[in-house]
Order: C-alpha cells, then sequence, then structure tokens
C-alpha cells in the first residue's frame, strides 16, 4: 500500500478498492519552494505566496467566500496561529491536494463545502491524501458530497502520521466506497501506524446505500483503517453504510495475524446510531468497530451511547453500553475509566492528564476539546 503525490493519484491494494484513477484536480505547484517562514495575512498572501514546502503562519482569519481555491500539493509546516479560514467551496478538491511530511497545526477551516465526482479519487476537509503526516490542533468543519473512492472530514486517505487533538464537524454524503468523520481510509506509512488521539468526529456520515449490490464502508471517525492506532477519540453523529463494515468509530479495521502491525482501539466513545442497510433487521454493529480481521487486535474501554443505537450487537470484545448521562465526560463512564500502566501508559486513571484535554461543558453539552482555534465548539 502506498500513496504518489504531485498530479500522480493514489494507488490502493487492490483487494480494498480497487485501481484508483486521476479524478481530483490537479494541484497548483505555481509557487516553488519556500525555505524561509513567511507570513498569511491575506487572501492574496494564501494564493500568491503559499509554496509547497517552506513554513507558513496565518495572521490574520481569512473570508474565503466566493473565491476559487486551487489545492496544492505540502510538504512544509502550515500554522494556523489559531486563526480561521471560512467559507471555501472546492469542486473536485481538498484545502490541500496532498500532505506529505507535512505538519499542519492551530488552524480552523469553517463553512467549507466540497462537491463534485471523481469516483476514484480521495477527499477530505483539510487534505485528499496525508502522507507521514502531523496534523494537531485543527478544527474542520465541512460539509462533502462526492462520488468518490474515500472522504473523510479532515483527510481522504490517511498513510502513517498522526491527527491529535482535532476534530471535524458536518456531513459525508454521496457516492462514497470508504466514508470517515475523520479519515475515509487509512493505513501504515513508510515507517509507522497511522494515529488518532484526543480527536472527536460530530458528522454524519450518510454515503448513497441505494445499490443493493455496493459495499459501502462507514465510520464515525475512519471508514477503513488498516493497523491504527485510536485512543482517546470518540463520534457524535448517526453513521450509515452497508455491507456489514459499518461501526461508530471504525466501519472496517484490518491487519495481518500473528503480526506486529495488530491495531490498537481504547478509550473511545461513541454516540449516534449505526445503521448497515444490508442487515435484515436495518440495524449495524453498536458500538466500536463494524467488521475486523481476526488478528490480536486490542480492544479496551470502548464505550456507546445505548439510548442512540439500541441494537444488541457489537462485533470486538470490550464494548460497553452506557446511557447518555453516562458518557458526559470521555474519561467517567460510571466511577472513572482505569487502565493497566502497560496498556495506556501515563494515561491511566479519571482525568490524570497533567492538563486535561476536555471538558464535559454545561448539562446540555457534550465534552469538546480546550483551548481549540477559533471559539471552542460544543456540542449539543
Amino acid at each position: 500500500m502506498k500513496s504518489f503525490t504531485g498530479g500522480v493519484c493514489i494507488v490502493f491494494a487492490a483487494s480494498i478498492l480497487g485501481s484508483i484513477g486521476c479524478g481530483a484536480a490537479e494541484p497548483d505547484e505555481s509557487v516553488g519552494k519556500v525555505t524561509s517562514a513567511l507570513n498569511i495575512s491575506s487572501w492574496d498572501d494564501l494564493v500568491n505566496n503559499l509554496g509547497t514546502t517552506g513554513t507558513y503562519t496565518l495572521t490574520q482569519d481569512i473570508v474565503a467566500t466566493g473565491k476559487t481555491w486551487l489545492p496544492k500539493s505540502f510538504s512544509g509546516t502550515f500554522d494556523g496561529g489559531n486563526h480561521t479560514i471560512s467559507g471555501l467551496s472546492i469542486n473536485n478538491g481538498s484545502f490541500f491536494y496532498s500532505l506529505d511530511n507535512a505538519i499542519v497545526r492551530n488552524l480552523k477551516l469553517t463553512g467549507v463545502k466540497i462537491t463534485g465526482s471523481a469516483n476514484k479519487a480521495t477527499f477530505g476537509g483539510l487534505a485528499s491524501t496525508a502522507t507521514d503526516s502531523t496534523i494537531e490542533n485543527c478544527a474542520i468543519e465541512v460539509n462533502i458530497n462526492m462520488t468518490a473512492v474515500a472522504a473523510g472530514g479532515i483527510v481522504g486517505a490517511m498513510y502513517g502520521g498522526s491527527i491529535y487533538r482535532s476534530y471535524a464537524k458536518g456531513s459525508i454524503t454521496g457516492v462514497i466506497s470508504n466514508a470517515g468523520g475523520l479519515v475515509g481510509y487509512a493505513s501504515e506509512g513508510s515507517s509507522a501506524r497511522m494515529v488518532i488521539s484526543e480527536s472527536y468526529g460530530q458528522m454524519t456520515v450518510n454515503p448513497d446505500t441505494s445499490n443493493v449490490n455496493s459495499y459501502v464502508r462507514a465510520g464515525g471517525l475512519v471508514g477503513y483503517a488498516y493497523a491504527p492506532d485510536i485512543h482517546d477519540a470518540y463520534a457524535v453523529g448517526n453513521v450509515t453504510g452497508r455491507g456489514g463494515a459499518v461501526g461508530g468509530i471504525i466501519g472496517q479495521a484490518d491487519c495481518v495475524p500473528n503480526t506486529a502491525d495488530v491495531f490498537l482501539l481504547y478509550k473511545t466513545i461513541y454516540r449516534g446510531d449505526v445503521i448497515d442497510k444490508s442487515r435484515t433487521s436495518g440495524r449495524g454493529w453498536a458500538g466500536a468497530v463494524g467488521t475486523y480481521a481476526e488478528c490480536d487486535a486490542r480492544f479496551t474501554q470502548n464505550f456507546y451511547d445505548n439510548q442512540l443505537d439500541q441494537s444488541q450487537d457489537h462485533a470486538p470484545r470490550g464494548v460497553n453500553g452506557y446511557s447518555t448521562d453516562q458518557l458526559r465526560s470521555p474519561t467517567s463512564v460510571i466511577g472513572g475509566v482505569f487502565c493497566a500502566q502497560d496498556v495506556i501508559p501515563g494515561r491511566c486513571g479519571d482525568n490524570t492528564w497533567a492538563s486535561p484535554p476536555w471538558t464535559a461543558g454545561t448539562n446540555q453539552q457534550h465534552h469538546v476539546l480546550l483551548n481549540m482555534p477559533g471559539p471552542n465548539a460544543q456540542l449539543r
């Protein structure tokens, strides 16, 4: 499994996604390499000065309503400076065409709309693809309506790298084979697995399931994942798919049995209703994962709201249902969540972070991340 950037489309394992062609808009490579740090303070700066590499800091909010944005491939550092870019409408593209060994942090995108049809390409609110890249402290509020092989609230297809202290809010619709609240399709990178931590998705994941012969993977955080590490994360919103690979956190998770690339899934919460259109009951798998390979995956402390999803079926062990009120805090479930130190080093007990990243808000709200760029998003 590998990816190529710079105008050549992604190649997935044929057994998972089939052949991938070039359907997305070509990236804008008119601005070349930049070695010095640059500040971005306006729309013109963003269009004219953002190169393919280098270090950039956003110093002002930017309103992009009515503007035309041509996505770029990027391998540098983009720091949003806790500012917001709002109102982007992109046809057959994402904010970044691809991220390759890049860092994107402290950035908020709001009012993003992604539309189009490129059935062999991938799309996300922040990037179409990301390889061995770091996404940190980013907030993406996006509505995606595409024909695509994979779509995610933050990244369409992600190979290695990490999403840390970030969230996506909005919806995913369209003819999409792999749809996830944060990532549509995830696999290992050049040297490490993909990691999602201290992040959440407040997404309605509802790809088209009208074709009774289709196989639509859908998850509140990730549609399809190979050997991921997902922890201290949650998803809110209904998830609909077809073919058994439909789950509150991950639609389908795989790994090779008896190898070191087992996937990890722990300390997660799902609040919503999972619906698998291929099941005669009309229900999906409650809780964390729709389907997973028979390997030594580590499941522990995965919880779901049994008032919103009343299905009695759940695929993996280590999945427990609780009431809405009991899931107010991601680390407080009936007296607290505890674990052995060898399972989650330094992250055991109840809110034992040096600086807890979550707040449960008022009684009308649910847990959100503290100190996010722009105003804190509140879950109702």
